[in-house]
This record gives structure tokens, sequence and C-alpha cells, in this order.
């Protein structure tokens, strides 16, 4: 019998037939009968090693260690600040992991830093189901967004809109002269050089809400972005 192993990140629907490798093992949201592993919902496929998952295409976001995400500040306390990432829980973000380290945090008030409102690009430091989560702006990655368009897209549809080896985010980003930022969350920040770029982004986007299931998603993209 001819060997069948699925790409990472292919669309595969419940059912389907991932593999039929003995050397691949069953991951979540798939099964084995005999030979074959068998996809038990709709979704992206994910190989790590020799472990073979399907990434469900609807649920929520379940903060991991070292994630990068966009947030928003919803509340200004004394030693740091409240911020929603999309989780279960609201994220933490001590004054201590504000990314600028030369600052004296026992002088400086955290109002005068960020604001309720205040959009921001973190980084997951800590996750419990106790409900202690932690982010940190400390690196050059990290800041307050300024500016910009955010957009929020299912979290399971986050690899679409991204591609295989960034194919996706990169042709978008190409054909808009844009930044954009992409978090496992869902949450997308963007910033194109006119505000005719920034629609055909937000539209790229939508797109990819709607059709992340589907075949053809590069070809219909690359109609949208002419």
């Amino acid at each position: 019998m001819e060997k069948i192993k699925l790409e990472n990140k292919e669309i595969v629907v419940t059912g389907q037939i991932m593999s039929n490798d003995m050397g691949i093992v069953p991951g979540k949201n798939t099964f084995r009968i005999g030979e074959k592993i068998i996809a038990k919902q709709t979704g992206l496929s994910e190989i790590k090693g020799v472990v073979m998952k399907i990434i469900p295409l609807t649920g929520t976001y379940t903060p991991e260690y070292n994630d990068e995400v966009v947030g928003k500040i919803i509340e200004t306390q004394s030693s740091g600040w409240q911020v929603d990432i999309g989780a279960p829980h609201d994220a933490y973000l001590p004054m201590t992991e504000y990314s600028l380290a030369y600052i004296d945090t026992r002088r400086t008030d955290a109002m005068d830093l960020l604001k309720k409102g205040d959009m921001v690009f973190v980084r997951v430091i800590k996750y419990t189901q106790t409900k202690n989560l932690l982010v940190s702006m400390k690196g050059r990655r990290y800041s307050k967004l300024k500016e910009g368009i955010i957009k929020k897209i299912t979290p399971q549809k986050v690899p679409r809109l991204i591609g295989k080896r960034g194919s996706m985010i990169t042709l978008i980003k190409k054909a808009t002269n844009s930044n954009m930022l992409v978090g496992p969350n869902g949450w997308i920040w963007l910033k194109g050089n006119t505000v005719e770029n920034e629609l055909k982004i937000v539209k790229s986007i939508e797109l990819v809400e709607a059709n992340a299931h589907k075949q053809g998603l590069t070809e219909k993209m690359e109609k949208i972005l002419k």
C-alpha cells in the first residue's frame, strides 16, 4: 500500500485519512484504526516529530509560554496594568516587565506609560489554570502600538492567515506595503501606508476567516489584493 502522509498545515475534514504510516503517532483530534490515522474533526493538520494532530478551526484561545500577542490595556494599577489578550482570564503586566528598562519604576506612575484603551504587543511569560497570567514588554519587539487598526479572527484560523512558512501573510504585507502583527490569540494589528491598503488588509483577513477550511484560498487572496 502506498504511504499517505499529509504535510503540515493542510486542511482536513472529519473522517479523512491523514496517514497510514505506523511510524506516525495519532495526536489530539485524531484516532487510529489499523494502520490509518483518521481526523476526528475539520481543521489544520500539524506534525511535530512523529505526532500528527489537528488544530480545530473554531474554539477559544489558551495562552502558552512565549506566545507573542496583541492586547488591550483595560485597567491601570499602581504597579502595573490589567491586559485583555482574549484569554479566559485577563493578563497582568507588571511595571517591572515594561519595555524601557531604564525607567525608575519606584518613581514612575503607571498612568504615565500606558492608559486604558492602549493597544500593546506583549509576550506571555506565565500561565496557570488558577488565573495566574503574566505578560511582559521587555525586549525590542514589544511596545505600545501607535495608530493602526485592530482586527480579530478565530484563534484557530491564525495558521491559515500566516500560511505555510509565512507565505500568506508575506503576500498580504508585500501587496499592501504594510506592517502586521498576528498573535495566536487571533488579534491582529495592522498599519498600511494608505487607508486603501488598510482596507485591503481587512478584506484579506475577512476572506481567511470565511474560507480557512477551503482550497484555493491563495488564488482568491491574490485577486483581492490586485
